[in-house]
């Protein structure tokens, strides 16, 4: 098990008033077992990541977090949230199946006169720009020391709320052999 919590800006006296808190935070909970009872050599991992509105953004840009324009946080930036299943086997020492499923969503970016003056502040993903849903499955097989086939398929759909409403899926299809040379840490 496992979490995080990251504190950009929050308010103790109102944290609980939500016509008055200002509870710029964002968090991330997680955990994974192995060899789940019942089901050896299996797996399963579980992740949940919430940014609130605002997170890493300040009045005085010098206060962002970003490097050359770029978030230095979570690269889904504020007012996202993430979900992650995956399932993994290893039936045979050589042989790694993992199925993965992670769903997305995203909210405008506010601006810094509703960040500092709206009371009470926009809600969580306000403004929704888009939602992702991608599903993938792969095997690796380590034919030889260092030589691996890989074979994997994805499914992703994405619908995007900004203006009129699109909608899109695509499909891949990716194989083929990666060769490891010298010592793997």
């Amino acid at each position: 098990l496992y979490t995080t919590l990251f504190i950009d800006e929050i308010s103790p006296q109102v944290i609980f008033n939500s016509a008055k808190s200002r509870n710029q935070l964002g968090f991330n909970l997680g955990g994974s077992i192995t060899d789940v009872p019942g089901l050896p050599y299996v797996t399963i991992n579980a992740e949940y990541t919430r940014i609130n509105p605002f997170v890493y953004q300040n009045l005085l840009p010098a206060q962002n977090y970003t490097n050359n324009g770029y978030v230095m946080g979570d690269w889904m930036g504020s007012n996202a949230d993430r979900l992650i299943g995956e399932i993994k086997y290893t039936p045979i020492p050589r042989l790694r199946f993992t199925l993965r499923h992670e769903m997305l969503r995203k909210g405008g970016n506010n601006s810094v006169e509703q960040q500092y003056f709206a009371q009470p502040q926009p809600k969580f993903l306000n403004n929704l720009q888009f939602k992702q849903q991608q599903t993938m499955g792969r095997v690796v097989y380590e034919w030889k020391q260092n030589l691996y086939f890989h074979a994997m398929a994805e499914r992703r759909k994405i619908e995007r709320f900004t203006g009129a409403f699109n909608s899109s899926t695509q499909y891949f299809i990716n194989a083929g052999f990666d060769m490891f040379f010298g010592k793997r840490r």
